[in-house]
């Protein structure tokens, strides 16, 4: 995810011949020795009869993966005169690509990250496959040149390369759609549970993190499902964020929301990321989508404290003897979970047999820290309620649309992501709301993280109606979808406030 530049260094001198990788180069790079003469060969190009050595520089960092063989081929062209450079140079130019044993040019994974390093270091272009086109065209005042075949460099002229290299071949790849694959589900399938449907309207508008708690059986799954069709598009920089992520990923060209939803039995490093290639987890997967946890009671408690970090700050970092890595985690957290480890505490006409301590042991997978970092805790009943207007996926995505739009216009990031004095500025309280708002913490029900959690609930039930500043009305309907399971008022606690 984030870029280093190599100035791959070719030289053809005099010696036995041979051809030496040094700088670093894991094996897979080095086995691009065999890659480059084959690809030379039978593109019509000579191999020399020296001694070659290539040197990536700077040698002293770790250096792996196929997108060096394009930039190795093209130096060993040049050093050996069989190529002329173009005008201008290769100074400004990004040569990234993975050769054939035919000669063609294959498409390499993470070309759009390395693209952005290069940018940033004042690049102007990019000489890639075809297949890594589409992508590189999201950066704005980037030129993308493509080769097929290295044969298309052989041409005589006294620029072969500016006249010919650049030619486009092959198709460019189409957009991805969503990762999970298959039809989402769509509210109006959904039968009863509107407290639930309007928490995922307000995931889709807010980005806020979501608890569903229920028995088996009752539609918590099926409700985290029907989530993707309620996402607003990817726009600006997050748009390029979610394609960079893909990219590196090995995913293609995606530009979709993603929707991430691992099994419960995925391990520490397949959630957050490592693992001896350092290949991003789940988490980052997801980064401007969602993470579903379906039977969250179920994964490693280890994965589940580990996604308090990016839950926080957005980010995951992996420390290593040689350094640390960030990898961006900035998703939205929807989770489901049964209420006892056998199902039925809960569930209408059945009885749980699990013992007190087993049902304790069982909610202490999420823990008291991980579930403060969750803005919406909805509790699904056992016998669904059909509503006198069911909600429409189609009227959720106009509101949804409109919310996001004013917090666009406010300038902050999105009402999940509020904080402290920005909340405070972004979201105005009537003078009503405070009140209510003040009343709930000074009787116990509210911690400070709780209250801020609450308020940004509010600040996106008030945008949801078009509205600028909280009212009372949008404070006690966060409270009833803000709650924690089983919230009893203190001892001695003030009365009328009992959620229910």
């Amino acid at each position: 995810m984030e870029g280093r530049l190599v100035d791959v260094q070719v030289d053809v001198g005099r010696g036995l011949p041979g051809f030496t990788v040094v700088g670093g180069a894991s094996p897979v790079v080095r086995e691009g020795r065999d890659r480059v003469r084959s690809a030379l060969r039978n593109a019509g190009f000579a191999f020399p009869a020296a001694r070659v050595t290539v040197n990536l520089a700077p040698a002293g960092l770790p250096k792996g993966g196929t997108h060096f063989d394009l930039a190795m081929a093209l130096g060993l062209l040049l050093a050996s005169g069989q190529l002329r450079p173009p005008a201008g140079g290769w100074e400004e130019t990004l040569v990234l690509g993975e050769l054939a044993l035919d000669g063609r040019v294959l498409p390499v994974h993470g070309a759009l990250p390395m693209a952005l390093a290069a940018r940033a270091r004042g690049f102007r272009r990019a000489l890639v496959a075809p297949g890594n086109a589409a992508e590189l065209e999201l950066l704005p005042d980037w030129e993308v040149r493509t080769l097929e075949r290295l044969a298309q460099l052989a041409s005589p002229g006294p620029a072969p390369v500016a006249k010919q290299a650049w030619a486009s071949g092959g198709s460019r790849p189409r957009a991805r759609g969503e990762e999970a694959g298959g039809r989402p589900v769509l509210l109006e399938e959904i039968v009863g549970q509107a407290a639930a449907k309007k928490a995922l309207e307000l995931v889709a508008a807010g980005g806020h993190h979501l608890l569903l708690s229920g028995p088996p059986g009752v539609g918590k799954s099926m409700l985290g499902q029907a989530l993707p069709a309620l996402l607003p598009p990817l726009e600006g920089e997050e748009r390029l964020e979610r394609a960079a992520v893909a990219s590196a990923a090995g995913l293609g060209l995606a530009l979709e929301r993603p929707f991430r939803a691992p099994h419960h039995s995925a391990t520490l490093a397949a959630v957050i990321g490592g693992g001896a290639a350092l290949r991003p987890g789940e988490a980052t997967l997801a980064h401007t989508g969602i993470l579903f946890l379906d039977e969250a009671g179920e994964f490693a408690p280890e994965v589940l404290e580990a996604l308090r970090e990016p839950l926080e700050s957005g980010e995951i970092r992996l420390a290593r003897s040689w350094g640390t890595v960030r990898l961006p985690a900035r998703f939205t957290l929807v989770a489901t979970r049964n209420l006892c480890p056998c199902g039925r505490r809960g569930a209408p006409g059945q009885f749980c047999q699990c013992r007190p301590w087993e049902v304790q042991r069982y909610e202490a997978r999420l823990s008291g820290p991980l579930l403060d970092r969750i803005d919406l805790h909805v509790r699904v009943e056992g016998e669904p309620v059909r509503e006198f207007r069911p909600a429409r996926t189609a009227e959720v995505l106009e509101r949804v649309a409109r919310a996001r739009e004013l917090q666009r216009r406010r300038g902050g990031p999105e009402n999940g992501r509020l904080e402290g004095a920005l909340l405070r500025e972004l979201a105005p309280l009537e003078a009503e709301a405070e009140r209510t708002l003040e009343r709930l913490r000074a009787a116990g029900f509210l911690s400070l993280r709780s209250r801020d959690r609450l308020h940004r609930v509010a600040r996106t039930l008030a945008d949801l109606e078009g509205r600028e500043r909280i009212e009372a009305g949008d404070v006690a309907l966060a409270a009833q979808l803000c709650r924690p399971l089983r919230l009893e008022p203190p001892a001695g606690g003030e009365a009328g406030f009992r959620p229910a």
